[in-house]
């Protein structure tokens, strides 16, 4: 699926009102033609930092209002209306300011705005001479580009250029391979959907007074939206943008659309301090030469949120692994894709096409089902674990092709359920061997890269058995909850993520035992499991004889008296320190392995509060770590709940 990156604009823009908002300085005599290729069309320069958040959306009209119809739409940005705002429906949330001249109304259930006030006419000082751009594709009158012979590059993708109609443009499986412009009288981008595959292209919508449409599901929009003489519609299901669409109207319906603002903010203007007279050269005095003023203390590095990415769905697991080349790799089971990141922190699209799948065939068409974590090796082929189809998916850029390994399985000892639910991998140093975790099934499994057979290494679920949780008192079973030892006698409790060594040993979090434990693959046919962060010693009890758990909490200390709550994923940098995403207590952990013997645990980010805020490390707030990686001076972080990616400095 393509993510549109440009603007989508109506025809014959000459600038919007003038109004409270300090316009973004543009470069002289705007317009299409004058843009290099690759710098995209990005209408506003980045604005400085200011209290409210970039502008998202923007109705000019006086007399139509934003409408928020369906349910869970988010809006992380400033919405401005030069009439109101109204939210039908279930749970929206405005995340930034609701700027409007009549108020704000709420229609339906649930949901929210974070800051209201009104607003005068909002400048967006935009103008454009596409009209006076020769056409590379010319229609008189209506046209679906879906049916038009010699447009295609392949059955999915567009050729460069401006293709125009004298009315109504339409395109659903459209593709895109660099700047594309369509100018219509209306222009219908309708049925979004898997045909609309890479992120990294342009697109420009220029539309009459029909204005724009969108329907469908799971599109992505990079860009801006500028309808200001006609409707902008969005219907169907989660579509995200990443830009400011302006429109004579603006109405959102459907499901679960994400808006990220990169409008101007709304700062106030800069007054240049006033020029001072010119002083008369004199002959400098000789002074003695002063006491050294000591250097100040660098300012702390702070917890940042980057903003220049497609925003998380909720809950949605979030994997994170850096490749051998140093580019950190995204899976994401919200989108149904994997994604990269880029040098300047946006996402670029891998695999994966929004919407279920469980096929083989070219990675360009073929859907992954859930990639809830990636690892990848030297060649850039990514391993992805897809837990709801219980499969782990080869991407190969060097074939072009998604298959499927681990169909095949030996198991080494106890019987495993085939729901085995693989939830976290991770390559050995060599690439021969995948390693696999299991939620579902709470072992470890090792998938030979050249033949695709699974082998069981270490675990399974909870006690040494389903019968002796049961039946055993309590005073003879001390040592049954996760216990340690070899392969054959360890076990976990449905553990999420894991991280590697050097040496090829492996890290995991235990996440229902509260455990961050260690598989010694020294011998790997006999690996050793031990528990190097946790108190074993706190439990959970069921009806006063049974053990039922160990108990979450939070202490920070010595390995063996440390404390988590739902430890969900694992990181390793260059120097062996382990940096844990601490689910319930909101918080990001440290393990200090200098002494393997005595690991030190700390907490190095996050006030143990729910919630999203940047600044100092032990200030900031996250709202259920999820995924975890660490590279260089900086650890990144995906969260159950909060729509960003976040990047913590390292202590």
């Amino acid at each position: 699926m393509k993510r549109f990156r440009g603007i989508i604009a109506t025809l014959g823009i000459t600038g919007l009102a003038a109004g409270c908002v300090a316009p973004m300085p543009l470069a002289p005599s705007w317009g299409l033609g004058a843009l290099p290729a690759d710098e995209g069309y990005d209408l506003l320069a980045a604005p400085a930092p200011c209290v409210s958040r970039p502008l998202a959306i923007y109705a000019r009209s006086a007399s139509t209002q934003v409408v928020f119809a369906g349910s869970r739409h988010t809006v992380n940005g400033d919405v401005y209306t030069n009439d109101g705002i109204k939210l039908a429906g279930t749970t929206h949330r405005i995340l930034g300011q609701a700027a409007t001249m009549d108020g704000v109304v709420y229609a339906g259930n649930g949901s929210t705005v974070r800051g209201t006030r009104a607003a005068a006419a909002l400048a967006v000082p935009v103008t454009t001479t596409i009209a006076s751009r020769a056409a590379t594709f010319n229609f008189p009158g209506n046209v679906n580009l879906d049916t038009v012979p010699g447009v295609w590059l392949n059955k999915t993708t567009l050729k460069p250029g401006l293709y125009r109609a004298g009315g109504v443009l339409s395109v659903s499986k459209a593709g895109l391979t660099g700047t594309v412009t369509f100018q219509a009288r209306e222009v219908r981008i309708h049925s979004v959907n898997a045909q609309l595959k890479a992120f990294t292209d342009r697109i420009l919508v220029l539309a009459g007074a029909g204005g724009t449409k969108l329907t469908g599901s799971g599109g992505r929009f990079d860009g801006t939206i500028l309808a200001p003489d006609g409707p902008v519609a969005i219907a169907g299901s989660r579509h995200g943008f990443r830009g400011m669409i302006v429109g004579d109207s603006v109405a959102v319906d459907g499901t679960t659309h994400t808006f990220t603002g990169t409008g101007p903010r709304d700062c106030p203007a800069v007054t240049p301090p006033p020029s001072r007279p010119a002083v008369p050269t004199r002959t400098p005095t000789p002074r003695p030469t002063p006491t050294a003023t000591p250097t100040p203390a660098p300012t702390p590095a702070a917890v940042r949120t980057l903003r220049n990415v497609i925003a998380w769905t909720c809950s949605a697991g979030k994997g994170l692994n850096f490749a051998p080349d140093g580019r950190l790799y995204i899976g994401h089971t919200g989108e149904r894709r994997v994604f990269r990141l880029t040098a300047d922190e946006r996402y670029e699209w891998v695999a994966g096409q929004g919407y279920q799948g469980q096929q083989e065939g070219p990675i360009a068409t073929t859907a992954i089902h859930d990639p809830a974590d990636v690892a990848i090796d030297a060649r850039n082929v990514v391993y992805a674990a897809d837990p709801v189809v219980n499969t782990i998916r080869k991407i190969d850029p060097n074939t072009g092709r998604i298959t499927i390994h681990g169909r095949q399985q030996v198991l080494k000892a106890l019987p495993i359920t085939s729901s085995w639910n693989p939830r976290a991998v991770e390559l050995d140093p060599t690439g021969k061997w995948l390693y696999i975790l299991s939620s579902n099934s709470s072992d470890l499994r090792r998938l030979d890269t050249a033949t695709g057979v699974v082998h069981h290494l270490a675990g399974g679920y909870g006690f040494e058995s389903e019968h002796d949780a049961k039946t055993r008192p309590l005073l003879e079973r001390p040592s049954l909850v996760a216990p340690d030892g070899p392969w054959y006698r360890a076990k976990f409790n449905s553990p999420h993520g894991m991280a590697i060594d050097k040496a090829g040993n492996l890290y995991i979090a235990d996440t229902w035992h509260h455990l961050v434990r260690k598989v010694d693959m020294r011998d790997p046919q006999n690996p050793i499991v031990s528990t190097i962060a946790g108190d074993k010693t706190k439990f959970v009890f069921a009806d006063g004889r049974w053990w039922k758990d160990i108990e979450g909490g939070h202490q920070d200390g010595d390995g063996a008296t440390a404390r988590f709550n739902q430890p969900m994923d694992i990181a390793i940098d260059e120097k062996g320190d382990l940096f844990v995403a601490d689910k319930k207590n909101h918080c990001i952990r440290k393990i200090d392995m200098r002494d393997p013997a005595r690991p030190m645990v700390s907490t190095v980010a996050g006030n143990r509060t729910a919630g999203h805020v940047d600044g100092k490390p032990l200030e900031s707030q996250f709202n259920c770590p999820f995924g975890i990686a660490a590279k260089g001076t900086n650890i990144y972080v995906t969260e159950a709940c909060n729509e960003y990616m976040r990047v913590v400095p390292k202590p």
